[in-house]
């Protein structure tokens, strides 16, 4: 499974990364040694890869199946990872001034990159309709039946339950709160005298 599925290499890449990280902390307590870094760095990496491929590789799934997901996986990575840095700074009473300068360019290139994901996405054409999906020419085809989902336990379940309104803003509200939050956040700690709770909040909000 581990030769064809990315969500079996997930599996495995994600006890790797927690036992370089264990190694690494405790042969840091050691010696200050860069190649448990790069260990560290470089099990990480395989396992952002293979948790944004898991969805990438989704072929029929366009919206996924784009380099721009594994390009946003790193950067909001990155990006909640140099927050969450600068609030440990901040808790101990260090510098957080270019920990806080890291995290906030990251999550504006993670804003970017998920923008051009949306924009990607706005493009995109349907790939079939109802008359290709059941090979008929005809215009006058119309889908009066819901099948299966009519009544199911998945309808009843897992529907939303919201209108129209609620989903439409969906969008911008996580462009709203998933960044220009958390980069108002994070400009306001920059500037703050206690900047704990500016840091903890947008990295809270960026998760």
């Amino acid at each position: 499974m581990g030769r064809t599925s990315w969500l079996s290499r997930e599996v495995i890449a994600l006890p790797a990364f927690l036992g370089v990280t264990a190694f690494t902390l405790v042969w840091m307590g050691l010696m200050h040694a860069w190649p448990s870094w790069l260990a560290l760095l470089l099990a990480c990496g395989a396992l952002w890869l293979c948790t944004a491929m898991v969805y990438a590789c989704v072929r029929f799934i366009r919206e996924w199946a784009t380099p721009l997901t594994l390009l946003n996986f790193v950067l909001m990575g990155l990006a909640s990872g140099f927050v969450l840095a600068a609030a440990l700074l901040a808790a101990l009473c260090l510098a957080v001034g270019e920990m806080a300068s890291w995290a906030l360019g990251l999550t504006l290139l993670a804003f970017f990159g998920r923008m051009a994901a949306l924009l990607r996405t706005a493009r995109l054409v349907p790939a079939g309709s109802v008359q290709s999906a059941i090979g008929v020419r005809s215009s006058h085809i119309v889908q009066i039946s819901r099948g299966f989902t009519a009544c199911s336990f998945n309808l009843r379940e897992f529907f939303h339950g919201q209108g129209d309104t609620v989903l439409r803003s969906v969008k911008g509200g996580f462009v709203l709160t998933g960044f220009l939050v958390p980069l108002g956040l994070i400009g306001a700690g920059m500037g703050a005298n206690r900047p704990l709770a500016w840091f903890v909040v947008a990295w809270l909000t960026l998760r």
